[in-house]
């Protein structure tokens, strides 16, 4: 890891800053309009910064951890982010468009209102996340934790649900129409709307 870069001010061309975007650092910082467009950032670490109305068109995140960080008003098309660490980081007043999620921890992060239709987000860790207004419908997101999520009027209509949990999870809030779901989200759900399950 390099030398971490603490409460920097950024503009322009992210490439131009940053030849290699490997195992950067930094911490605090301001990225403000900085252009991440068709970069593959790897192992690199952001942590508590804020991307003001940054460009990240067609951006790779490989193994990298972006905990506690904003994306105000920034713009992400056709961004994907493999085995990353968002913990508490919020995309609320972001332009989110064809994200892809491979894996990862996104806990506790704030994801209201995006769009994940007809997506494929396996194994995403979601505890805690506020995913209100979101859209998984058609997607595959197997082996999720929803553990703790905020889950009033997301919609996971026609979505594959199986091995996922949904712990502590308020299960009459979304919209769940044709969704695939295993016996233990069955079991759960009908154990939220009073019935009392027996299995032979």
């Amino acid at each position: 890891m390099h030398q971490m870069e603490q409460n920097r001010e950024f503009e322009g061309d992210f490439s131009a800053l940053y030849p290699v975007s490997e195992r950067l650092a930094f911490a605090g910082c301001l990225f403000r309009e900085v252009e991440f467009d068709d970069l593959t950032l790897e192992h690199c670490r952001f942590e508590n910064c804020r991307f003001l109305s940054c460009r990240f068109q067609g951006t790779g995140f490989e193994g990298c951890a972006v905990t506690g960080c904003s994306f105000r008003f920034s713009r992400l098309f056709n961004v994907r982010f493999r085995q990353c660490k968002l913990t508490g980081s919020s995309f609320r007043g972001a332009d989110c468009q064809s994200l892809s999620l491979e894996g990862g921890d996104w806990s506790y992060t704030d994801l209201t209102g995006l769009d994940f239709s007809r997506r494929v987000c396996s194994e995403v860790n979601f505890s805690g996340a506020d995913l209100r207004g979101c859209a998984f419908d058609g997607g595959v997101l197997r082996r999720c934790r929803f553990d703790g999520a905020l889950l009033e009027e997301a919609s996971f209509r026609g979505a594959d649900l199986r091995e996922s949990s949904f712990s502590g999870v308020d299960l009459r809030a979304p919209d769940w129409k044709g969704a695939k779901v295993d016996l233990f989200f069955a079991v759960l759900a009908a154990q939220t709307l009073g019935a009392q399950v027996e299995l032979d």
